[in-house]
């Protein structure tokens, strides 16, 4: 599905590729030797995008769905694919 089919409030699951931080020390050799994991799937509701950022949120409220809780800023060089649920 492509982002631009959505509306504000949609339920969707994203695929997307995470940024990974390490901790504490260690070695070029173990860096270079490291292939972490780095896809990740969440569930939301979708908010709006740019031509930087996909928007998505954990909880919108009920009363007015323009409270929203847990937002996600995504940017597009990560984003793999959504599908709406």
């Amino acid at each position: 599905m492509k982002i631009e089919e959505l509306n504000y409030g949609d339920l969707i699951e994203i695929e997307w590729i995470d940024a990974d931080q390490g901790t504490g020390w260690t070695t070029l050799v173990d860096v270079l030797e490291e292939e972490p994991d780095l896809k990740c799937r969440s569930v939301g509701y979708f908010m709006f995008s740019t031509e930087k950022y996909i928007v998505a949120a954990v909880t919108i409220g009920v009363k007015d769905p323009q409270d929203v809780n847990g937002v996600w800023h995504i940017p597009r060089c990560w984003f793999q694919s959504c599908r709406k649920l």
